[in-house]
């Protein structure tokens, strides 16, 4: 599989775990350097792992670079499937161009809010272009696998003993029985402290949980983990607070602040009131969750 590298690595991340090709070719260029590297690590003993870099923007350059690799090995056409999902627009063209030349296959990754399609198409021997298979991608990935493509390491951190490590603690097995992976206290490189995270399939989403009521802090850090150069655009985004704010101080501010970052708010007062999850407010903490990634 000749797959091109963005900034995102879950275009390829999620093709090569599904086809399990023999063989990955990773087309970077020097911008994607670390995102390719990231890549290599995940498909380690899975695959070859093959790094190719090329230019940005030259299409026949890249084209050259492509078609002078497989070359090299000797790989038959029909042997070769490219993902153009990933890379610049000059990139998808040039792997296009050798595809059409060619006569390989291509896929394309579609990310819709909680389900993954891959398309499938070939060349007819008039060269032309026709849609193979269209299908949902299973579930293919583990979080460990997720993050370790996004992060350059990462470590986990015990729950505190204090009330933010109690709420933290009681959401976390409240979500425990209906995720299917779930994981708590991420840190990485210093700029990233991440309270809970968890998958549903290919779906992953973190989360900060506020024992009190909802904070600018808890937005900002989400936002930050979920720019392009850390976790990413596909990583859902969810603030869970303990409590709600008296009738005198509002919160409508912070709310549409949270919903134009695409942050999901789930208040749980419950848990102020009283230091334990309600019936209603677990419920309402598992469906938020689950709907969002698809879980159900």
């Amino acid at each position: 599989m000749i797959c091109l590298v963005g900034e995102q690595p879950l275009p390829n991340l999620l093709p090569v775990r599904y086809d399990e090709p023999r063989h990955v070719v990773l087309v970077y260029t020097e911008g994607t350097e670390q995102v390719s590297k990231r890549l290599k690590k995940v498909f380690h003993g899975e695959a070859l792992v093959y790094p190719l870099q090329v230019q940005p923007f030259d299409i026949p350059a890249i084209r050259h670079a492509m078609e002078e690799f497989i070359r090299g090995r000797a790989w038959k056409p029909d042997q070769v499937i490219f993902n153009l999902t990933g890379g610049t627009k000059a990139m998808a063209f040039a792997a296009y161009s050798l595809a059409e030349a060619w006569r390989c296959r291509f896929i394309y990754l579609e990310s819709a809010e909680a389900t993954d399609w891959l398309y499938r198409y070939r060349f007819d021997r008039d060269g032309t272009v026709l849609l193979d298979d269209e299908r949902s991608v299973p579930a293919v990935i583990k979080l460990d696998n997720y993050l370790v493509a996004h992060l350059d390491s990462y470590l986990h951190k015990d729950f505190s003993s204090d009330k933010g490590g109690q709420f933290e603690e009681a959401v976390y097995q409240a979500l425990k029985p209906v995720i299917d992976e779930l994981d708590h206290g991420i840190q990485a490189g210093g700029a990233l402290d991440i309270d809970l995270v968890f998958r549903c399939g290919n779906q992953v989403g973190i989360a900060e949980v506020k024992h009190g009521t909802l904070s600018k802090k808890g937005i900002d850090q989400l936002n930050t983990a979920g720019r392009r150069e850390f976790l990413g655009i596909y990583t859902k985004k969810f603030l869970i607070a303990g409590t709600t704010p008296p009738p005198d101080r509002p919160l409508s501010n912070l709310k549409e602040l949270a919903r134009v970052s695409e942050i999901k708010v789930i208040e749980l007062p419950s848990y102020g009131q009283t230091g334990s999850l309600s019936d209603q407010d677990r419920e309402r903490l598992v469906r938020e969750v689950a709907q969002t990634l698809g879980c159900w």
